[in-house]
């Protein structure tokens, strides 16, 4: 955390022989009778277990997390939302992948369709399979041998840009339809993770400028 914070929690005692040491003086200044007071005395070890954990728990709190979260500089998750929330901002959610997906066939002799809903997969990558399924229906028409498609992914995030050829895997036969594929070019709408604490953080900056000016 930035030093400042600290300079900001200065009243605030940072050890707990510092807590001690301020109960001991403002006992004597109220005219307390307790002679011992001795960091080893029953007494104080008492006053330790129930005053000075507390306090510094509460320290660390303002220190690490309160003082942070009230700047953009510093705040994170939704502490930054917040503060995204207060400029009429909102952190970029999550998007799916859309493309064109071209499905294949080896005989040109009439219309062939393709339903909406087609699941295309790729092979496991790193254990993990992605899908894009079409969401209109196709037609490679007669005397033609393919069609593209528009697909979308199953779920959002930028996994699922995946490069030419790997959605490959037609999960549903398709009758007529010998393979399929995403070309060069494949993707109209790159696929989208969660905007980051980074690029929001500089989204705010830039927002406050433009009014600032």
């Amino acid at each position: 955390m930035p030093p400042f914070f600290e300079d900001m929690l200065g009243p605030l005692p940072a050890t707990e022989e510092a807590v001690l040491s301020e109960l001991r003086s403002d006992l004597q200044a109220q005219g307390s009778r307790i002679a011992n007071t001795s960091p080893f005395s029953p007494f104080f070890r008492l006053m330790g277990a129930l005053l000075a954990q507390p306090v510094l728990f509460v320290r660390g709190l303002l220190r690490d997390t309160v003082l942070p979260g009230m700047f953009v500089k510093t705040a994170t998750g939704e502490q930054l939302d917040a503060l995204a929330y207060g400029l009429d901002e909102q952190r970029k959610p999550a998007t799916k992948a859309t493309g064109l997906l071209t499905f294949y066939r080896d005989n040109p002799t009439g219309d062939l369709g393709i339903p909406a809903g087609a699941v295309v997969a790729s092979p496991p990558i790193e254990g993990v399979v992605y899908r894009m399924l079409t969401t209109a229906a196709g037609l490679i028409t007669e005397g033609s041998l393919s069609a593209q498609v528009s697909a979308e992914a199953e779920q959002p995030g930028a996994a699922w840009n995946l490069g030419d050829g790997y959605y490959a895997v037609l999960e549903d036969t398709v009758p007529g339809i010998t393979a399929v594929a995403n070309a060069s070019g494949w993707l109209t709408q790159p696929g989208t993770d969660t905007e980051g604490d980074e690029p929001l953080r500089e989204r705010l900056r830039l927002k406050w400028r433009r009014q600032a000016g």
